[in-house]
């Protein structure tokens, strides 16, 4: 049988979810059960291993499950993520269960309806003369949905919608565990942020002399006079006004390190209340992992809540606990590796065979010697590997000239040196292209599927089925960690935080390792290698992007 579920519930920030009630409906017979659980002791539904189970944002039924220690059921597809598929992303926008039902002509409760009750499923407390119109709401959902799998199951690719379905149950198990943090640490941060803030201005004036004026506000002026006396050609505006969007300057610091200080000192500051960590009573961070959230695939977290999506340094308040050590795992030039293995490009293949494929990039454009290593030239190796990126997601001369500090024609030169270097995968992505703009699907191993929407960039077309495959490989690797007993507390684009025991741990990051190189030779046929960083018990997470942060703020602490 197949059943539409769905929970209410409440999450205080950082915690585990708290579900009220529980209801569904049987898709083939239309039967309808309801459970209210908060305040009793009741079981789960009956579902057998042969049922199938559906959930729109599977997500938040699965937490629901984990909170109530009771077992996910072992069938279970994400008409969320599936709808998605069937649709290729077009037209982008609203996924949510009234606005997907609505465009297949379901009739559903009033948007307004909607918002009355949910403002009753996320109260702290339902009055006893709320359970039933909850429950009812509730079982509306269950309705609607599953007329919604009755209008779409053909359309399924079941196994693979089931693989979906298990990402979303290990990340279930990933949300509610929780990333381990500095709970003193944190309460010194919000209680001094004040005077964080203050450091941090005055760290940055002595690094950036000039940037900020008398009154405190930042000096574009100062800003790019600093730019110009240190080589960083900076973008600007059309009015030739500097750009200051968060994300010039996240890009312009994977550029130049020297710039990240500023980039975290003006996130900083404009944050005027101390910084809000969804910490649990367990000293746990937890948030909404938002799965599938991507044209292609990948988790979006809020930004605002979630500590990998904050400024870097506040990442240096994870701690391991006493007795456990934490391991992040991270591809090693995941993107180029995909893209070699897609393309069928055998330069490109080989270049990431070599171990560094950025260096082997700049030898074969004879822009290093032969012999030459990471240690005798890496500056050029540096401007390789960024070109080598910026060149592979299809930046021009312009952008290129703008993040390497060149003059335009030099920046020609560097790009068309890649496209001879990888001819053939300068083919293959300018098909797709043409192929997605022409009408076509593209699709992923594991059947993530794409279209052309009326204003889709070409870009961001040719960049998918790397973007895409990269993460099919990171959500193969979720599965398959969480299933052999791993305990993964965070992913990361590309990377994984994983929680371990001290005793042992080598051989256990060793197998952790082994499974997620494995998922890259199931998803593009090629074993992509990974880099490891461990933190040892008490210790706290670094990431170099935050270290100069810390120096400054570390007398206020």
């Amino acid at each position: 049988m197949t059943y539409a579920i769905d929970f209410e519930f409440y999450a205080a920030p950082g915690e585990c979810p708290r579900p009220w009630c529980l209801c569904w409906v049987v898709v083939e017979t239309g039967e309808e059960g309801r459970l209210w659980i908060d305040g009793e002791d009741v079981q789960p539904p009956g579902f057998t291993d042969d049922d199938l189970v559906l959930a729109h944002y599977a997500l938040a039924e699965m937490t629901c499950y984990r909170a109530l220690g009771w077992k996910m059921p072992p069938r279970v597809v994400d008409t969320y993520a599936e709808v998605r598929v069937i649709r290729g992303q077009v037209p982008r926008g609203d996924w949510k269960l009234l606005t997907v039902c609505h465009s297949y002509g379901i009739e559903t409760m009033s948007a307004e309806h909607k918002d009355d009750m949910r403002s009753v499923a996320i109260a702290t407390e339902v009055a006893p003369h709320d359970r039933e119109p909850l429950m009812e709401y509730c079982i509306d959902d269950c309705r609607a949905l599953a007329e919604l799998w009755r209008r779409i199951c053909d359309r399924v690719e079941l196994p693979l919608a089931e693989v979906r379905g298990r990402y979303v149950k290990a990340l279930a198990r990933v949300e509610n565990r929780g990333i381990p943090v500095d709970s003193a640490l944190i309460e010194k941060l919000q209680s001094r942020w004040p005077d964080i803030r203050r450091r941090t201005k005055e760290a940055a004036l002595e690094t950036y002399p000039g940037t900020f004026s008398d009154d405190g506000a930042f000096s574009s002026e100062g800003w790019l006079r600093w730019c110009h006396e240190n080589n960083i050609p900076w973008p600007r505006l059309p009015s030739g006004a500097p750009k200051l969007d968060q994300d010039t300057f996240r890009k312009m610091a994977q550029s130049f390190h020297e710039v990240e200080f500023m980039h975290s000192t003006r996130r900083t500051l404009s944050a005027s209340r101390a910084v809000e960590l969804p910490m649990g009573q367990d000293s746990r961070l937890r948030c909404m992992m938002s799965p599938f959230q991507s044209s292609t695939g990948r988790n979006q977290p809020s930004n605002s809540k979630y500590v990998f999506g904050m400024a870097k340094w506040l990442r240096g308040v994870i701690q391991a606990p006493p007795g456990r050590v934490l391991a992040y795992i991270d591809y090693s030039s995941q993107e180029f590796a995909i893209a070699a293995a897609l393309s069928g490009d055998e330069r490109m293949m080989s270049d990431y065979l070599s171990g560094d494929p950025y260096m082997a990039l700049a030898k074969r454009a004879r822009a290093v010697p032969a012999g030459a290593t990471k240690a005798t030239h890496g500056k050029e190796r540096n401007a390789f590997k960024l070109m080598g990126i910026s060149a592979q997601y299809g930046a021009g001369p312009y952008t290129l000239a703008g993040q390497l500090g060149t003059g335009r024609g030099k920046a020609v030169e560097l790009l068309a040196a890649h496209r001879e270097a990888y001819g053939r995968y300068w083919e293959w992505r300018e098909a797709v292209i043409d192929h997605l703009l022409t009408g076509g699907t593209c699709e992923t191993r594991f059947g993530w599927k794409r279209k052309a929407a009326i204003n889709s960039a070409g870009n961001s077309l040719g960049n998918f089925p790397v973007q895409a495959n990269g993460s099919d490989i990171l959500r193969l690797a979720v599965i398959a960690l969480e299933e052999a007993g791993h305990e993964v507390v965070a992913t990361v684009h590309d990377a994984v935080l994983l929680e371990m025991d001290e005793e042992g741990h080598e051989a256990e990051l060793a197998q952790a390792r082994y499974l997620m190189e494995r998922a890259g030779q199931i998803v593009a046929g090629v074993s992509i290698r990974t880099d490891a960083e461990v933190v040892l018990p008490l210790e706290h997470y670094k990431d170099d992007g935050g270290r100069e942060m810390w120096e400054a703020i570390r007398t206020l602490l």
